[in-house]
């Protein structure tokens, strides 16, 4: 469902490692007058991404009601796969499914823990062992379709001051923006080199022709 608040005529598209879990506790908050807090019922566990789910473009779109004013935020590939790196294939969920199978990470020539240029060179490899690691780096254009005019605007992750602000003016009384999912951040990556580069435009070629102007 993404985020799509009836009362404000407000759609969001969300995009994993773009400030999703800091704009879904929002956007709760907004909704149900409390901060977010995980729960439980009967043994399942809730948290914000099972409650507002990140969807495939066709289907947050076929949730969204004319008239809505709906945008996305936006990152460049590069900044997004290396968030992806330290929170997720470093750490937390990612990194232990790629625990889960030590002998078939052995059998691919794989690392349990990665350089950047190494998660990058074996980036399929790495998403077909973890598939929390796939579902934070897929394109932007999963998310967000292939016409960025269906937007009424697109936000940069830099540009989440003029987001705030914009939100201002449809919903009053907005709660803060927390700065959520900070796990792996004292992560060093270095600089990235020219091959490194080069993967990543091959394997986001598409988002870099639909949205490279954000980037």
């Amino acid at each position: 469902m993404c985020v799509h608040l009836e009362e404000y005529k407000v759609s969001y598209f969300a995009v994993p490692k773009c400030a999703c879990t800091s704009l879904k506790t929002l956007f709760f908050q907004v909704e149900n007058g409390r901060p977010w807090s995980n729960f439980k019922v009967n043994g399942r566990d809730f948290w914000v991404h099972n409650t507002y789910p990140s969807l495939a473009f066709a289907d947050a779109k076929a949730l969204t009601a004319p008239g809505f004013w709906k945008f996305a935020v936006l990152r460049d590939p590069i900044s997004r796969l290396e968030s992806c790196y330290r929170n997720r294939l470093m750490r937390g969920r990612g990194h232990n499914q790629l625990s889960a199978n030590r002998d078939e990470l052995d059998r691919r020539g794989l690392k349990i823990r990665p350089s950047f240029a190494q998660f990058v060179d074996r980036y399929e490899d790495y998403c077909d062992m973890s598939p929390d690691v796939r579902g934070h780096s897929r394109p932007l254009s999963f998310f967000l379709g292939r016409e960025p005019g269906y937007f009424d605007r697109l936000f940069r992750l830099s540009e989440l001051g003029d987001l705030i602000a914009e939100l201002g003016g449809w919903i009053a009384n907005l709660p803060e923006l927390l700065h959520l999912q900070t796990r792996g951040k004292d992560i060093e990556i270095g600089k990235v080199g020219r091959k490194t580069k080069r993967q990543i435009e091959e394997i986001f070629g598409e988002d870099y022709q639909l949205f490279g102007a954000y980037f």
